[in-house]
């Protein structure tokens, strides 16, 4: 840009998509014996359960979702004015957002060591949505001294910070 003056510049974006399934994975591993049920099992009515076991509790309660998105863009100015005295500048903006989805469906299961329905609370159905906005800027000014007199040395830093965050959200929540 001038002479001494150098410019560096980074972009940074991310975007992720998860999946938050609702489980009871300690089951997975202390609570099925080798004999348990993994299948279905026919009520007396006629209504066909499947068995409450981790893999069915995944398969059929719904996942929540959770999307990030971030855009950070990084500035930073180094001024060398002397031989012994560098200034340094730096920009940080970033805005991101995170918006979530969740389900609490109950739905019925049948119960692997009783062979009868579970009770279950259909009134407990929820499902919620979430969103946060944020913008955080960040300025850094500092500057550097290193002076050498024969077999000593100085080396000051002083410098100013100044950060600010904002954020902005809501969250929904809905019940059977």
């Amino acid at each position: 840009l001038a002479n001494g003056l150098t410019s560096r510049t980074t972009l940074f974006y991310r975007y992720s998509e998860r999946s938050n399934p609702i489980a009871q994975y300690g089951l997975a591993i202390t609570g099925n014996r080798m004999y348990d049920p993994t299948g279905y099992f026919e009520l007396p009515n006629g209504d066909v359960l499947p068995f409450d076991t981790p893999g069915n509790i995944v398969r059929y309660r719904f996942p929540g979702q959770t999307n990030v998105q971030t855009l950070r863009i990084f500035q930073q100015f180094e001024y060398e004015v002397m031989d012994d005295l560098t200034l340094f500048g730096e920009f940080t903006t970033q805005r991101g957002s995170t918006k979530t989805l969740g389900f609490n469906n109950q739905p019925r299961f049948a119960n692997r060591f009783l062979f009868e329905e579970e009770s279950s609370d259909q009134t407990r159905t929820q499902y919620n949505r979430g969103y946060n906005d944020h913008i955080q800027n960040g300025i850094n000014v500092y500057a550097d001294y290193q002076r050498s007199f024969g077999a000593h040395g100085l080396n000051l830093m002083a410098g100013y910070n100044w950060e600010t965050r904002e954020n902005e959200g809501f969250s929904v929540n809905r019940r059977h």
